[in-house]
């Protein structure tokens, strides 16, 4: 599974072998991706991370003996400094929410095409965020606390920002896109961070759907670019 060059080291977490092997057929065909393992379950995870360092763990969120919202939860209480994209289906939004508080950077239908779980692993790894419209649709309506900040009362540079969030790019896509330093992006998502209230780049990128879809039905998503 070693590539000679590596950019991007994954584990997947999958006890299903066909999909596993599935996923690894994706990865295969992609030089800046390695995946340096794979595992059935949690516990083995956990164990394969004691000794083997990655940038990402792409893992499914049922699973028997240790299962992927226990798996977040610990790797959250240990400090992991790797991302986590969870695998999920469409009806696992109550576990999405979990790992979403548990830290999870992304969330990808198991159903989904190679190139979006590509883009997926892409994007934790630049330090970008990744939800399907499903998954943000179930999981938006658990977000309930948050700041209900007006858009027209952010500074002009933020509602760019949190547009641009809003669309899936990462800070590096985002500093190219307005032409400004990635720090000043970092500056601004940590600023709508506090604003609204959120501990985590995952839960803005949602409310972000929240507010900038109920603006695009209502035609005023234009003065936010």
């Amino acid at each position: 599974m070693r590539k000679h060059k590596t950019t991007i080291k994954i584990l997947i977490v999958d006890d299903d072998r066909n999909y596993k092997t599935a996923l690894l057929s994706f990865f295969e065909k992609e030089d800046d991706i390695d995946v340096v393992a794979t595992a059935a379950n949690g516990l083995e995870a956990l164990n394969l991370l004691k000794y083997t360092s990655v940038d990402v763990v792409l893992s499914d969120i049922r699973m028997p003996f240790l299962d992927g919202i226990e798996l977040s939860r610990q790797l959250k209480r240990d400090n992991f400094q790797g991302k986590i994209i969870a695998l999920t289906t469409f009806n696992d939004d109550h576990t999405m929410l979990e790992m979403l508080h548990n830290g999870a950077f992304g969330f990808v239908l198991k159903s989904s095409s190679s190139e979006q779980i590509i883009a997926a692993v892409r994007a934790a790894a630049s330090d970008g965020t990744t939800i399907s419209p499903e998954a943000a649709t179930a999981l938006r309506k658990y977000i309930d606390n948050f700041e209900d900040v007006q858009l027209d009362a952010l500074p002009y540079r933020d509602r760019q920002v949190l547009t641009l969030l809003h669309m899936g790019k990462t800070n590096e896509e985002i500093a190219q896109d307005l032409n400004i330093a990635q720090t000043t992006t970092k500056k601004s998502v940590t600023r709508l961070m506090q604003r609204f209230n959120v501990s985590n780049r995952l839960k803005l990128v949602i409310i972000s759907r929240r507010k900038l879809g109920d603006l695009h039905q209502t035609g005023g998503n234009d003065t936010l670019v």
